[in-house]
């Protein structure tokens, strides 16, 4: 249940060569900061911008997982998966706009059974384009 927390943790913010609290991506830190050039190390109100988004998304995953607890099916875990992957892409800092990919496969796997999480599957694909073509690079002509 710990996998894809770590995932985040090691692939994502430890590996990181960014220290923006986001980097293009449109999250909850694009509200906070825009999509200025700023450091997750500074602070508000005593705590670094990590610091706040570590604690947001460890305490998503804790209501994820006590809400999971209770039935443990295919649909229900795929949800899960990617309402923990939603998190970390809208709290940890050093987000890029890529990041929200990891959303769409398991939002996919939990529309199968569900189509109101099929039609969330469709927004949250509109907004990853959105989002992906926002920084997409094309030459001036």
């Amino acid at each position: 249940l710990t996998f894809p927390f770590l995932t985040y943790l090691n692939k994502i913010q430890f590996s990181s060569v960014s220290d923006y609290v986001t980097d293009h991506a449109f999250n909850f830190w694009t509200l906070v900061v825009g999509l200025d050039k700023v450091s997750d190390s500074t602070l508000f109100l005593g705590i670094s911008y990590y610091q706040y988004g570590l604690a947001f998304f460890t305490l998503l995953i804790g209501l994820v997982l006590y809400l999971l607890r209770k039935k443990m099916d295919f649909a229900r875990v795929s949800l899960a998966n990617s309402l923990i992957a939603f998190a970390a892409f809208l709290f940890l800092t050093r987000m890029h706009e890529r990041h929200l990919e990891a959303v769409l496969p398991f939002l996919l796997l939990a529309g199968v059974k569900n189509r109101n999480v099929l039609t969330v599957f469709l927004i949250v694909s509109v907004f990853h384009f959105a989002n992906i073509y926002h920084n997409w690079w094309f030459p001036r002509i």
